[in-house]
């Protein structure tokens, strides 16, 4: 932890863990930043914030999810009106 009380995020830690692409790496490692900074703003219990990361995770899937059914459902309004 730095002495600004965030925690520091090891760039290549994020970057090795990720398995399919260079987008994911980054996302995972602004995910982690910004998690640590709200985890030391709030002072959660760790069970708590560990919770919140699990939620934080489920949510962007269901967001992400979300974004290509409805670029799909797009295209076939565009496909039918064609």
């Amino acid at each position: 932890m730095g002495k600004d009380g965030i925690h520091k995020v090891n760039i290549s830690h994020a970057v090795s863990d990720n398995q399919s692409s260079p987008f994911t790496a980054v996302l995972k490692l602004e995910f982690y930043t910004s998690a640590d900074m709200f985890y030391t703003s709030h002072s959660l219990p760790r069970e708590l914030f560990a919770l919140f990361r699990i939620l934080y995770i489920l949510l962007a899937c269901l967001v992400g999810a979300n974004i290509f059914m409805f670029i799909e459902f797009l295209h076939i309004r565009i496909h039918f009106l064609t």
